[in-house]
């Protein structure tokens, strides 16, 4: 089981990459691949690592986050909501009125923020709730950038192949128009100032995904790293621990809708994918019905044989133990 959870951990992450980058995107990048065999990608050359600008530039999905937390019953009754900032240094409310089990229906059942380049009011001033009268998230966000050194936006374009940008105008490929104007008044004309976070919270999504351009490269490059950098990766097949086809497959066919049934807290119902909203196509679902890790492939038929052969007994003779036992 040490090893089929983590694998298992491994797979919700690339699935949902799908999610997040699209899956003919994650694919091209070789975040994951399309296969029903081994992935024997290893490459010393590799050095495990997260990016710097990895962990800042993953403050864009504030963008997506709605601050509302709604609760529904598991008939799917609406019984109101909650404030996460409110909620955050306060644990003990998930204790009260069976609020564990009402979020957990909300996690899957309320539709997610739109990502229209604003953030919800609530995280955006009130990130630290009772602990800050008011707080700037989007400042604090660009402040992590600067804290860490991070070079200019134009910088990290040219190492993700896109042209050195030399007026604002040719940021037009990945911004837009209006927003462009915008960072050209900030910063005084000087294209070069432009921050990173700054960018990335501007950047038009990639076809087929939910991250600009460059958000994408950086996040890509690190995930490809890890990947690499892994010589134990759960589809590493050259590896004498390494899992077999079957119990392979059978790790991939695991989905964050089973997951959230087997741990959720009172679920036995949900979509088939978990991160899409409820509707045609992918509606509510038996947990029963949701494909789950068939442990049968891990089960060692010597242990379950009905007949037992005795085994020859290969250790020392009795008098061994006691005669070390004396010498010493």
């Amino acid at each position: 089981m040490r090893g089929i959870k983590p694998a298992d951990a491994r797979c919700q992450i690339s699935r949902d990459i799908h999610e997040m980058f699209g899956k003919e995107n994650a694919l091209e990048a070789g975040i994951v691949y399309d296969t029903d065999g081994y992935v024997n990608d290893f490459d010393p050359r590799y050095k495990p690592g997260t990016y710097h600008e990895f962990i800042v530039g993953l403050r864009w999905f504030h963008n997506l986050q709605d601050e509302r937390s709604d609760l529904y019953s598991r008939d799917g009754k609406y019984l109101g909501s909650r404030t996460g900032v409110d909620d955050e240094f306060r644990s003990g409310i998930l204790e009260v009125n069976n609020t564990e089990a009402d979020l957990t229906q909300g996690a899957f059942r309320q539709r997610a923020a739109k990502i229209d380049y604003n953030m919800d009011p609530d995280l955006a001033e009130r990130v630290l709730g009772e602990l800050q009268t008011a707080s700037d998230l989007l400042a604090i966000d660009m402040m992590r950038g600067r804290d860490e050194g991070l070079a200019p936006y134009n910088e990290y374009r040219k190492l993700c192949g896109l042209p050195h940008a030399h007026k604002f105008f040719d940021l037009e490929d990945t911004i837009y128009p209006d927003k462009l104007e915008q960072l050209r008044r900030i910063y005084d004309g000087e294209i070069d100032d432009v921050e990173l976070m700054v960018a990335l919270y501007s950047e038009r999504l990639i076809k087929g995904g939910w991250v600009g351009p460059t958000l994408f490269c950086i996040m890509a490059r690190n995930l490809v790293e890890w990947r690499k950098s892994d010589r134990f990766f759960f589809e590493q097949g050259d590896s004498p621990t390494a899992f077999t086809i079957p119990q392979l497959n059978e790790i991939r066919v695991t989905s964050t809708a089973k997951l959230i049934c087997n741990n959720g807290d009172s679920v036995d119902k949900i979509q088939p994918h978990a991160l899409y909203n409820i509707g045609k196509g992918n509606e509510l679902t038996s947990c029963e019905a949701i494909p789950g890790i068939d442990l049968t492939k891990w089960a060692d038929p010597h242990c379950h044989s009905d007949v037992h052969k005795e085994e020859p007994n290969t250790s020392k003779n009795d008098d061994y133990w006691a005669g070390y036992y004396y010498k010493k």
